[in-house]
C-alpha cells in the first residue's frame, strides 16, 4: 500500500514538472507563437506611376516599410493590415483587387519584424505601427485620418480595430479575425491559464465598444485558425451599425465573389469616403 501511494505521488510529481515545463516554454516562446513572420520573402515589385515603395517610421522611430497603390481619382482609401505568416511582398494581388474593384487608393505595410520592417513584434509595437501607417497614408493622400478605412485580416484585425477606434474612421472592415488573442489561445491550450499569463492580448472586444462607425465583418464558417465563434463574439459585442457576412470555407481560402458585392453595397451605403466623418 505504501508503495502504491509513493508511485502515485511520484507520477503526480512528474506530471506537475512536465506541465510546468510546457507552460514555461509557452511563456518563453509566446512572441514567436503569436507573431510567426514568414521565413522567406518575395521580391519587391518595381515602383510605377501607381505604386510607390514607402519607408517611414513608427511612433518609437522603428523603421517600417510599405507600398502605396495610388488611384488617380480615389473613391475610398484602404489601409490594409495583413495577417500572420506573410508580408506585403505577397499581397500585391490583394491591393490590386481593392484598387480596381472599388476605385481606391491602398496602403500596405509590414509590422515591425515582418518583411523589411525593422525591430521585433509585440502588441504595443504593432499597434504603434498601425497608427504610423495610417497617419503616413493620410499625409501622402492629403486627407483627414478618419477618411481612411482600415481593413484587418486575422491578426491584422486587432490593428484595424485599434486604429479605427483611435481615429474614429467612418468604417472598419474585419476578415477572419478574433475577439481577442487570449480567447483564441485559451481555446487552443485549454489546460493552461493563458488568460492570466499572456502578454500580447489584442483585446478587440474591449476596444470595439468605443467605436462609432460602421463595422463590416466577415468570417469563414470552417475557420480552424481563428474559430468562427470568436469572430461572431466580436461582432455581437459591437452595438453600433454593422453587418456580418459568413461563407463556407477555411481561414486561408479565397474570399467568394459575393463578398466583394456585399462590401461594395456597404461602402456605398456609408457614403463617399472623401467626405470626413462628422
Amino acid at each position: 500500500m505504501e508503495y502504491i501511494r509513493w508511485s502515485v505521488w511520484r507520477i503526480f510529481q512528474i506530471g506537475a514538472l512536465l506541465y510546468s515545463a510546457v507552460l514555461l516554454l509557452l511563456l518563453f516562446f509566446e512572441t514567436t507563437i503569436v507573431f510567426p513572420a514568414p521565413a522567406t520573402q518575395n521580391e519587391h515589385p518595381a515602383a510605377t506611376n501607381n505604386l510607390e515603395l514607402v519607408d517611414f517610421k513608427s511612433v518609437d522611430s522603428t523603421k517600417l516599410h510599405g507600398y502605396h497603390y495610388r488611384h488617380p481619382n480615389p473613391q475610398y482609401y484602404f489601409l490594409y493590415c495583413h495577417g500572420n505568416a506573410t508580408d506585403i511582398s505577397y499581397l500585391g494581388s490583394v491591393a490590386t483587387t481593392l484598387r480596381e474593384k472599388y476605385g481606391a487608393s491602398v496602403f500596405l505595410f509590414d509590422y515591425r519584424g515582418y518583411g523589411e520592417s525593422e525591430g521585433s513584434p509585440h502588441e504595443a509595437g504593432i499597434l504603434q505601427d498601425g497608427e504610423a501607417a495610417l497617419e503616413t497614408f493620410a499625409k501622402r493622400e492629403n486627407i483627414s485620418p478618419n477618411q481612411i478605412i482600415p481593413i484587418g485580416r486575422s491578426l491584422g484585425g486587432g490593428i484595424a480595430v485599434h486604429v479605427a477606434v483611435k481615429y474614429q474612421t467612418k468604417m472598419v472592415i474585419i476578415q477572419n479575425s478574433f475577439s481577442s488573442l487570449v480567447d483564441v489561445a485559451a481555446n487552443r491550450y485549454p489546460v493552461f491559464p493563458v488568460r492570466y499569463l499572456m502578454r500580447n492580448q489584442l483585446r478587440s472586444d474591449l476596444k470595439i465598444t468605443e467605436y462609432k462607425g460602421f463595422l463590416f465583418q466577415s468570417h469563414a464558417a470552417q475557420d480552424r485558425v481563428v474559430p468562427y465563434q470568436f469572430g461572431k463574439k466580436l461582432h455581437d459585442t459591437y452595438k453600433g451599425p454593422k453587418e456580418f457576412y459568413s461563407y463556407e470555407s477555411g481561414h486561408n481560402s479565397l474570399l467568394p465573389p459575393e463578398y466583394y458585392d456585399k462590401l461594395k453595397v456597404a461602402l456605398q451605403t456609408q457614403g463617399e469616403s472623401n467626405e470626413p466623418l462628422r
